[in-house]
């Protein structure tokens, strides 16, 4: 009961983290990929936040760094839903189970970003984040069975 509940939660969390970074502008989410580009090059480096270098590279990677966090936050919702469905003992047709939440969730996500100010709505990124979900969901799936496998192997 308990992973259960642990389960719906994760999920229902992680699904109102994805919709709290939708809900933000597009000057909010901007600023917060070009914070985190800032962070990490003067990190490894000797340029300066406020150069002329530095918002160089700010334009060139806040497009690259915006997309990999799409990626990073639907492969989590992968690895989630699947392990939501685990936890529901449904584990026939999980993979098609999870696909088609994580697309559906995908697709709300980029229509909730539609009535956002300076925030609009992609089909690549719903092909992006369905992509990112179907590869963790495919993973993990791939994980629970070479697991069962080698446990029937070892008892």
């Amino acid at each position: 009961m308990i992973r259960k509940f642990a389960a719906i939660f994760l999920l229902v969390l992680w699904l109102g983290v994805i919709f709290s970074f939708s809900n933000a502008s597009g000057e909010t989410s901007g600023g917060m990929s070009e914070k985190l580009i800032k962070n990490v090059v003067s990190t490894f480096s000797n340029i300066d936040k406020d150069s002329e270098s530095m918002q160089k590279i700010v334009k060139h990677y806040s497009f690259v760094v915006r997309k990999s966090a799409h990626f990073v936050e639907y492969f989590i919702l992968g690895i989630i839903v699947v392990n939501f469905f685990v936890s529901f003992n449904i584990n026939k047709r999980i993979l098609i189970y999870s696909s088609i939440f994580c697309i559906v969730a995908a697709l709300f996500d980029e229509i909730h970003q539609t009535f956002v100010d300076s925030r609009n709505g992609n089909l690549v990124d719903v092909l992006l984040d369905s992509s990112a979900s179907l590869i963790a969901s495919y993973l993990v799936v791939r994980f629970y069975l070479f697991r069962g496998m080698y446990e029937k192997k070892h008892n």
